[in-house]
């Protein structure tokens, strides 16, 4: 990992500046990370410079990552040039860049497997995010060199097309984007094999949205009841009008919203359903609906301490979390896996003593039989504290702390691949 105002000397220790023979160093470089490109004290020529002589000797690369300024850094048809000469690439990963750069992969010879692209909305627009501010990823896609890429990560871009087909992507996230529709039957053509799909503060077309809500991400919308309402008559009827869709492929969704979940009108079941910023009190018809539709096996939400209302069910005004009722809105779910992950707010000066009170809430839960009835697996987690509680299910029906062993495996590999 290299930062801009150490790139002169990093090349020079490469050989790049003559005083040894290129093949040497560079071409045994496999990863390059190059982060806060035109932010460092070095002019933008410079930079530019030592960039353009770097890439083209480093022909084994297998990864790249630029972060910064890079269209003050290197043309479009420099990158152009530099991704030509990497045949090994596997991994690229751009941020700030612009519509400009949509041709930056017409003559690569590589096939990378996985790819990145953030981009630049343009800053002379409404404040919220249009169709006409963000630049349409399909462009850059298009290129028979990407025919192949298994994972795709998106922010700040348009989905506009969906004729474009790529069989072989199995993770697509999407954040602060707009979707030319956000119907799971158009995603799944385009996308037939994707087996992780993360949404988040997704902007919705003008068909599908009140005049109001235009440019406004689901996860503002649901911060107004009328807004909310009258998006939930439009989709109701486009519901109505539309046949659920099936998604077999899909193992692992995550959304920001109940709302984003609600959208895709899926019929299929998804193992994974984790669901970061619930707003569930604004929609509880929604999550419903949702559960319904995916009936996942597994089910993640974060929340705060201090919400009221969460996947549809009552809290006390305590100012830690009531799980008592949450068996009331998952009941008639599949769900055998349950994490939820408390959130504080940075200023919380009794975080220790609320954590407490809420593991005794949890245990409360699981003791009074009100549990959804797949239920075998239940997860409580504070990233704030480091502090993580689980109970599963003995084939007796009580429940049993989990051990240490088995938690410190969840902290470690991550819930995603222990779910799957």
């Amino acid at each position: 990992m290299v930062d801009d105002d150490h790139l002169g000397n990093f090349c020079r220790w490469l050989g790049l500046s003559g005083e040894e023979d290129v093949g040497n160093r560079a071409l045994r470089l496999h990863v390059l990370t190059i982060n806060n490109l035109g932010t460092g004290p070095n002019v933008f020529g410079v930079t530019s410079g030592y960039l353009r002589e770097l890439l083209p000797c480093s022909r084994n690369l297998k990864s790249l990552t630029l972060h910064g300024l890079i269209e003050y850094v290197i043309t479009p048809g420099q990158l152009r040039s530099a991704l030509q000469a990497l045949p090994s690439l596997e991994y690229i990963d751009l941020a700030n860049i612009t519509a400009q750069y949509k041709d930056i992969f017409a003559d690569a010879l590589c096939t990378p497997r996985s790819v990145s692209l953030s981009f630049v909305p343009n800053p002379h627009h409404h404040p919220r995010l249009t169709k006409e501010i963000l630049v349409d990823i399909f462009p850059f896609l298009c290129h028979p060199s990407l025919q192949g890429i298994e994972s795709l990560t998106i922010k700040a871009a348009r989905l506009d097309a969906y004729s474009v087909s790529f069989p072989a992507l199995r993770r697509l996230e999407a954040d602060s984007c707009w979707l030319r529709e956000v119907h799971a039957d158009a995603l799944a053509g385009s996308f037939p094999s994707l087996q992780y799909l993360y949404l988040s503060s997704i902007y919705f077309p003008t068909t599908t949205v009140p005049d109001a809500v235009i440019g406004m991400p689901l996860s503002e919308m649901h911060d107004g009841r009328n807004f909310a309402g009258r998006w939930r008559g439009l989709q109701g009827m486009q519901r109505a009008m539309l046949e659920q869709a099936t998604w077999p492929s899909l193992q692992i969704l995550r959304v920001g919203t109940v709302l984003e979940w609600y959208a895709l009108h899926m019929a299929c079941p998804v193992a994974c359903v984790q669901l970061w910023t619930p707003g569930a009190q604004r929609c509880p018809e929604e999550i419903s609906q949702a559960l319904a539709d995916s009936r996942p096996r597994c089910l993640g939400s974060s929340l705060r301490a201090t919400t009221r209302l969460v996947l549809a069910m009552s809290l006390s005004k305590t100012p830690h979390i009531d799980f008592r009722k949450l068996g009331d809105g998952l009941n008639g779910t599949s769900i055998s896996y349950l994490l939820v992950q408390i959130q504080w707010p940075i200023r919380q000066q009794t975080a220790a003593t609320v954590w407490r009170q809420t593991v005794l809430s949890a245990q409360a839960f699981i003791n009074c039989h009100s549990t959804p009835p797949a239920l075998q697996r239940f997860w409580v987690e504070s990233y704030q504290l480091g502090r993580l509680v689980g109970w599963t299910l003995e084939a007796g029906g009580t429940w049993k702390e989990s051990s240490n062993e088995s938690l410190a495996v969840i902290a470690e590999e991550g819930v995603d691949r222990m779910w799957t």
